[in-house]
């Protein structure tokens, strides 16, 4: 089906204009100009009032407004981090020093358990040769 033609005139720049932008976007001459004027149409514009460049204005605007949010959230994430990561030096400084005490105790319990060992000996070595009522006499005098 073919469609009725209508002709508009435009300066040469301007046709130099959409010759450019349409092969920018990949659109025929036709189709370019209908998108244009649906959208003005359709967002109910008055195409004489939009300044150049405002999208591009806009545009610069909003990459600057995401491009602080995203410092600010950066900033934040690192001093959250930070946060954690002092507890957790806390946290392993604790751990470290619980781990020397117990290793202080270990052995000072292993050096209880000879000493107590060798008195035990010293005792049974000392009651071997005694007789059976002084045994029991040393016994409880010693509270074994």
């Amino acid at each position: 089906m073919k469609t009725a033609r209508k002709e508009i005139k435009i300066s040469t720049s301007v046709h130099a204009l959409l010759v450019r932008e349409a092969d920018e976007w990949g659109l025929t001459h036709r189709e370019y100009t209908e998108a244009v004027i649906q959208y003005f149409a359709s967002r109910r514009l008055d195409p004489k009032s939009v300044k150049e460049g405002l999208a591009w204005g806009l545009q610069d605007a909003l990459d600057k407004g995401v491009e602080r949010i995203i410092g600010l959230l950066a900033r934040q994430e690192g001093e959250h981090l930070q946060t954690v990561l002092e507890s957790l030096r806390e946290i392993l400084h604790e751990q470290i020093n619980g781990r020397i005490l117990l290793e202080i105790l270990l052995n000072n319990l292993h050096q209880l358990s000879r000493l107590e060992q060798e008195e035990l000996e010293q005792l049974v070595s000392k009651t071997a040769g005694l007789p059976a009522s002084e045994k029991l006499l040393f016994s409880r005098h010693t509270g074994d």
